[in-house]
């Protein structure tokens, strides 16, 4: 949309929808969804606004409350069966949705919750993404800062069975984790490549690597079809690289060329406290196999937390310039609804309820010796500190051409936005409350 706001209000009066879906993605877009409800509502009052995502499925109380009528429903966790069995009740004009499970609204003041709704148990059963419904040729549908634009994101699994405790994820998906086969998967990369010319995938999964047997299948798939991938980026549990590192060799030949491992942290004591299941030791051990095969390393880690000091940031320096292709630090956030939430709201450490600025890049609590202005000033300073002159050399120098690509997206558009605090906004970004102010 080149005006979204504008665009959202004519295509409502338009349409007069019966009904609205809006996918909260992120809590950063927290105050974007209750406008995006807001607006709808004053332009066509009669129709349903329903809202899901991860955060409002953590948190569906308070997206209804907050947002004072404008959203009717928020679809919680899994969201397929429980979105038909809506939309099939509101068709027949009906009034009690107390019997849909999945579904939070609120009676009069009254929360109403109907209760869990039972996973799909066979991801295979569900339809392939609509993508002939997509303008599949529009850049903004793949991630051209990032990745090439004939690049597009899919995922294949849901869930995870860990419990790390800043995740929401995990708890979204119940610490549980179900995969599409590798047949599945291999037929949606092929319509991908055959109908609409992509050549590279970003896989969503919280773990791909997570079943060997998957892998393996998934191997056998594309090379007996023989379908050609330039780039498959994933990301995946350290555990899993050591385990399948015999099959290394094959998914780079099948086209993985970065895998995005979360490591967290330098300090063993910070990983356990946030109860990771990998060490720093199994870290760096899967960081030298990746290399080992030529698959490129982007080593995710977080400063922040109970236990972080200068010298676990120096750690961290030391651990991101010696195994990283790409090292990057995310400040820790305590999203609500998972354990580490509820820890550092109890103790008081919650010096930021702002949700827009819960996007890995603002400190939100302090560490015991650290403020949140110094945490955020380290942040910056391992950036420069890591990447630096090496950054400029690589990003014209180095001979693989990837290499060079993501160098350059660094040093352009990311490391100079962190250092000058320039944050980025969409080139037709415009303020929710400014486009008010232009419609009356």
């Amino acid at each position: 949309m080149e005006h979204p706001w504008r665009d959202l209000e004519e295509g409502v009066k338009e349409e007069r929808p019966e009904v609205v879906g809006i996918t909260n993605i992120a809590l950063m877009f927290y105050y974007d969804t209750l406008n995006a409800a807001k607006l709808i509502k004053m332009v066509s009052p009669q129709t349903k606004v329903v809202v899901g995502g991860p955060d409002p499925s953590l948190i569906p109380e308070e997206f209804l409350r907050a947002a004072h009528g404008d959203i009717d429903f928020v679809v919680v966790g899994e969201g397929e069966v429980t979105a038909y069995e809506l939309l099939k009740a509101i068709e027949r004009k009906e009034s009690d949705f107390s019997k849909i499970k999945g579904l939070a609204y609120l009676e009069g003041d009254r929360y109403v919750y109907t209760g869990d709704r039972e996973f799909v148990k066979d991801l295979d059963t569900l339809p392939m993404p609509a993508y002939h419904l997509f303008p599949m040729d529009n850049p903004m549908y793949g991630i051209p800062a990032f990745m090439p634009p004939y690049t597009v994101t899919i995922c294949t699994s849901r869930g995870c069975p860990y419990r790390c405790t800043f995740c929401s994820q995990t708890v979204m998906w119940r610490h549980t984790w179900r995969g599409r086969s590798a047949k599945k998967v291999v037929d949606e990369i092929e319509l991908l490549v055959t109908k609409y010319k992509k050549r590279g995938i970003l896989f969503g999964d919280n773990d791909f690597l997570i079943d060997r047997k998957r892998n393996i299948e998934f191997c056998d798939e594309l090379e007996k079809r023989k379908i050609k991938i330039d780039h498959l980026w994933v990301q995946a549990n350290p555990a899993h690289i050591i385990r399948d590192k015999d099959l290394l060799p094959r998914l780079k030949k099948v086209g993985i060329f970065m895998t995005l491992l979360g490591t967290e942290s330098a300090t063993q004591k910070i990983v356990d406290k946030y109860k990771k299941p990998m060490g720093v030791e199994q870290n760096i051990e899967a960081f030298k196999l990746l290399r080992k095969n030529r698959i490129l390393v982007l080593a995710s880690m977080m400063i922040g937390g109970e236990y972080e000091t200068v010298e676990t940031i120096n750690e961290m320096a030391r651990l991101g310039r010696k195994y990283g292709d790409f090292p990057t630090w995310a400040h820790a956030t305590p999203f609500p609804g998972t354990p580490y939430y509820e820890e550092c709201k109890e103790k008081g450490l919650l010096e930021v309820t702002n949700y827009s600025q819960y996007d890995w890049s603002h400190a939100i609590t302090p560490s015991p010796t650290l403020s949140r202005e110094e945490l955020e000033k380290y942040r910056i300073g391992l950036f420069q500190r890591v990447y630096g002159l090496r950054l400029f050399v690589k990003a014209f120098f180095h001979p693989n051409p990837d290499v060079r690509r993501y160098e350059r997206f660094f040093t352009n558009e990311w490391l100079a936005r962190q250092i000058f605090k320039r944050p980025w906004v969409a080139p037709n970004y415009q303020a929710f409350e400014d486009y008010m102010k232009g419609r009356e």
